[in-house]
């Protein structure tokens, strides 16, 4: 067995629980191991949430590169802050969906 280091993967290990503390668990009676599993589940879960939303937020300024490369040709990026190009994407975005559910207009994708 390789550790998820060893195979690449992202996540925090999770303690082997053992057959005393898996039964426990199993009856509904919370152990330290069972508590700390939790706490890791809960930790790979906002870590993959963040990966997703930073890969999100890398597509939009890749969509907005081609958007802007497309109209027009800009002296230097540099001269725009990243908080103005971001702002002016969602404004963007948002145009393009002023006929949507109120729901799935600040969806992302």
């Amino acid at each position: 067995m390789r550790s998820y280091e060893r195979q690449g993967i992202e996540m925090a290990p999770q303690a082997h629980l053992g057959p005393a503390a898996f039964a426990l668990e199993k009856q509904g009676i919370r152990t330290e191991l069972g508590n700390h599993n939790d706490a890791v589940k809960q930790i790979n879960n906002l870590f993959s949430a963040i990966q997703r939303k930073l890969k999100s937020m890398l597509d939009w300024l890749r969509e907005l590169k081609e958007i802007i490369s497309d109209h027009e040709k800009l002296e230097s990026p540099g001269n725009f802050p990243l908080y103005e190009v971001l702002f002016a994407y969602y404004d963007l975005r948002e145009k393009q969906r002023w006929d949507w559910h109120p729901g799935a207009q600040g969806k992302s994708g």
